[in-house]
């Protein structure tokens, strides 16, 4: 089945980093480059002067999640990653920036 194929590659996948940003919002990086936010509320704001969490493995992240409970995705959380394809956003996502 196609379906089992990708099912088993995502359960393959390792954690590379992660890290929280508050009490309620967290973010994981596995070995295929998927960046997954989760948590329930808004993501923080970043810019110029206050890189995100993951920037040192900006040039790794392929795609990027946002997952139910996630209210908000803040400014420039994906600033300069540059080999970022696609994003997934769950429909509790009501403002981005």
């Amino acid at each position: 089945m196609p379906g089992a194929d990708a099912a088993a590659g995502a359960a393959m996948a390792a954690e590379v980093a992660s890290g929280s940003r508050g009490e309620r919002v967290s973010w994981t990086l596995d070995d295929a480059g998927t960046l997954t936010i989760s948590g329930t509320g808004a993501m923080a704001d970043y810019s110029n002067f206050s890189i995100s969490d993951w920037d040192e493995y900006k040039s790794s992240i392929k795609t990027a999640r946002i997952q139910n409970g996630v209210t908000r995705i803040g400014s420039c959380a994906f600033m300069s990653c540059t080999n970022l394809t696609g994003v997934t956003i769950s429909s509790s996502v009501t403002s981005i920036g």
